[in-house]
């Protein structure tokens, strides 16, 4: 959903895991940016954090850090006509929908009608280059209609029908003329980050003499150019452990992309096969799509006391662990 991913190599493996989207959304005056998107993460319950990555190329890129305030809000399934207006070239937001827009506790928009809305504060931002990576602490949570079902952009690419022709929303819109109704968010973060559909990873990580391993959603995909992952990790878990002591990586995708209702089942079969200091998972007659690499960079967060943030390149990927492309 934004400019490079159709030249990403990693990303077309990537389109294999379900990721549930998010329409995000910020406002600073008179100025407002919104558009859907799936590379972003629940980062930690303490404090409640969200992750996201936004294009350089949009105008939330800029908008984002100088309202310091941004909303993320999770898209129902019978909401994909809603999603294809955030990328059909409207120049206003009084164009939208009738029930489009909503208003956070902040007074930032938000979706209406979505399962799980996410009111943020910036609380830190990287500059990937290509991407830009915000730490958004959650400062109110909830859903107009929590038991609708999280579309998913698998969803969005299987329409039979084709999707009809995408404008990338990269300028900002002229914000809506009268202020949207006010949604009610009260509910804790991590029930309503539960509602988004999100298939699990393993991660595997260390060397053949200190290895761990884990499943984990708390994984996504932040840059394409180059293509480089995030996850984050309890501060004293032992993936942090063999993180921190050097060696290699790598993310390999679950039965749980395959079978929602059984997450992580499949890593119960799971052992490793080290190949250039990487530890690629290879599972009997089976074949998992994984990213792979060495070196990862922590990032410095002070208000994530409790979690470590991991950023890492992809060097290698590939649908199984003897099969595996170099960039």
């Amino acid at each position: 959903m934004d400019s490079r991913s159709r030249m990403d190599p990693v990303e077309q493996v990537y389109d294999h895991r379900i990721r549930g989207v998010g329409v995000i959304m910020v406002q600073v005056d008179r100025r407002m940016h919104a558009h859907a998107g799936c590379w972003f993460m629940l980062a930690s319950l303490t404090p409640p954090t969200l992750m996201v990555a936004i294009p350089n190329e949009f105008a939330a890129r800029a908008l984002i850090p100088e309202s310091g305030r941004f909303t993320v809000s999770l898209a129902a399934e019978d909401q994909v006509g809603v999603v294809d207006q955030f990328f059909s070239g409207l120049t206003a937001a009084d164009e939208f929908a009738p029930g489009t827009l909503v208003t956070a506790p902040s007074g930032q928009p938000a979706l209406g009608g979505s399962p799980g809305v996410f009111d943020c504060a910036v609380a830190g931002h990287w500059d990937l280059g290509d991407f830009l990576l915000v730490a958004g602490g959650i400062q109110a949570a909830g859903g107009e209609r929590p038991h609708c079902v999280n579309l998913t952009v698998n969803a969005i690419q299987a329409r039979t029908g084709g999707s009809p022709k995408v404008v990338l929303p990269r300028q900002a819109l002229a914000a809506p003329s009268t202020s949207p109704p006010p949604v009610a968010l009260n509910e804790a973060a991590d029930t309503v980050y539960a509602r988004r559909r999100f298939g699990p990873m393993l991660l595997a990580a260390g060397s053949p003499s200190a290895a761990a391993q884990g499943t984990t959603r708390a994984a996504v995909q932040v840059s394409h150019d180059p293509p480089r992952f995030l996850w984050s990790l309890p501060e004293h878990d032992a993936l942090t452990a063999a993180l921190t002591s050097g060696g290699g990586w790598s993310l390999t995708l679950t039965e749980g992309d395959r079978d929602p209702d059984a997450p992580g089942r499949w890593v119960d079969g799971a052992r490793f096969r080290w190949a250039d200091e990487e530890p690629l998972v290879a599972v009997r007659e089976s074949r998992r799509p994984y990213f792979a690499g060495v070196g990862p960079e922590r990032l410095e967060s002070p208000t994530l006391p409790h979690d470590a943030l991991w950023l890492a390149r992809v060097d290698h990927f590939g649908e199984a662990a003897t099969e595996r492309s170099r960039l």
